[in-house]
């Protein structure tokens, strides 16, 4: 809206006083009403969302955080180490049988050196053999040999994590190559059970279950337990691969 007026040279605009009128007409007008209307109460929008954990479980492929190269909580690109995390959705879905299938894609390691065995495991790591002085389970060194290393059932685990690089500093006396650190399941308050079965084309079957939640209602007890039992043959004849593994596991959250 403009208002004109006429002048010795002609006509003129002027806006500028017109606006500042309606504006301040409108605003009053909006208050008032405000003040005259009841109030609005919105309902409450609850927003919930869970940080992926060191030790937990990894959403999809690539991990985000890891403790294997600090020994604490830490994002991965904060973490001042060449680190590389295979998860339990990668391991499914390689279906791997061991550590060593597990590994067989990780920058830097070079697993299974000696072939397919059913009974140990080797593992380079950087050129360096890593089975000796360098592998170890929820941070702990599991015992070796310079030969070989006791194989784990990868079904117990949530993840591998491959520190490459020196880390005496933190795990002590260790080859300059790196090392492999698993990470096994742990209780969660979530309810899970999962059941899994197969056999291939050596005879070789296998059931495995996994389960967990809480115990009690407050959550203060958590339970999980991973089982899996195979038997059968494998692709050398008059060699079997048979395994039990079992592993119960409890945490206690005080309030």
């Amino acid at each position: 809206m403009f208002a004109q007026f006429r002048s010795p040279r002609g006509w003129r605009l002027h806006s500028r006083g017109m606006f500042a009128g309606v504006s301040f007409m409108a605003f009053a007008t909006v208050a008032s009403a405000q003040e005259e209307g009841s109030a609005i109460t919105l309902e409450t929008v609850r927003v919930e969302g869970e940080r992926e954990q060191a030790t937990g479980p990894i959403e999809g492929y690539t991990a985000e955080r890891s403790a294997s190269g600090t020994k604490t909580d830490t994002a991965l690109i904060e973490t001042p180490q060449a680190i590389s995390v295979v998860g339990r959705e990668q391991m499914d879905a390689q279906q791997v049988q061991s550590v060593v299938e597990a590994t067989r894609y990780t920058p830097g390691v070079r697993a299974g050196t000696f072939g397919a065995d059913s009974r140990n495991d080797w593992f380079l790591v950087r050129g360096f053999s890593s089975q000796d002085s360098g592998y170890y389970l929820d941070g702990l060194q599991l015992f070796s040999s310079s030969f070989a290393t006791w194989r784990i059932e990868p079904f117990g685990l949530e993840r591998i994590e491959a520190v490459r690089g020196p880390s005496s500093v933190l795990y002590g006396g260790t080859n300059p190559g790196g090392l492999l650190n698993l990470v096994s399941k742990q209780p969660s308050a979530r309810t899970l059970l999962h059941l899994e079965a197969g056999i291939n084309e050596f005879g070789n079957g296998y059931g495995a279950v996994d389960a967990g939640g809480a115990i009690d209602h407050g959550e203060h007890w958590l339970y999980r337990v991973s089982a899996l039992g195979r038997g059968g043959g494998t692709h050398v004849e008059h060699t079997n691969n048979d395994r039990l593994f079992v592993a119960p596991s409890v945490t206690w959250k005080p309030a």
